[in-house]
């Protein structure tokens, strides 16, 4: 038995692939973060509170990053905020004019904290969700081969992962 050859014709333009998850930009609300840092340079109790609560990696400016691990610090050491403590805590790694203007923005801390919290950590959820289950989900649902029940768990992590995404009170 003969095998028959197909010659396919050329395409005339490659299709476009979908971009790659790590690739896509998940855009997010940056006041969340400066109502925060804000928050905590202002009001020391709040500040106690949000660094319990709030870690450093849940901040997606790597500015903010440097300026809430500062701020740890300073209520790990009981410290008061002042820009010449935080500058011996931080150095050159946290923008004191910066902080300066979050300052003179907000003369008190929200009394709505807890909102700007799940806000920044629904953020958090949507960039990790990408960078992790859903990149998967893609990869194996493109993939013929893939076990449905993989595809499946890809599917409910991401679910889990979003779901958890806004649980916060402080």
């Amino acid at each position: 038995m003969g095998r028959r050859i197909v010659q396919e014709e050329p395409e005339k333009s490659a299709p476009k692939m979908p971009p790659r998850a790590d690739a896509v930009q998940i855009p997010h609300d940056v006041v969340n973060e400066q109502t925060l840092i804000a928050a905590a340079l202002i009001d020391p109790v709040a500040r106690k509170k949000l660094t319990l609560r709030v870690k450093p990696d849940a901040f997606l400016v790597k500015e903010h990053v440097e300026a809430w691990i500062a701020l740890t610090e300073l209520s790990r050491q009981g410290l008061e905020y002042d820009p010449a403590t935080l500058h011996t805590i931080a150095g050159t790694r946290v923008d004191d004019a910066y902080l300066s203007q979050l300052i003179e923005a907000r003369r008190s801390a929200p009394v709505n904290l807890d909102h700007h919290v799940a806000m920044l950590e629904w953020d958090r959820a949507r960039v990790e969700a990408v960078r992790g289950p859903i990149s998967q989900l893609l990869e194996h649902l493109k993939d013929p081969t893939a076990p449905p029940e993989r595809v499946r768990a890809f599917a409910k992590a991401t679910a889990s992962m979003l779901e958890k995404g806004t649980t916060s009170s402080l």
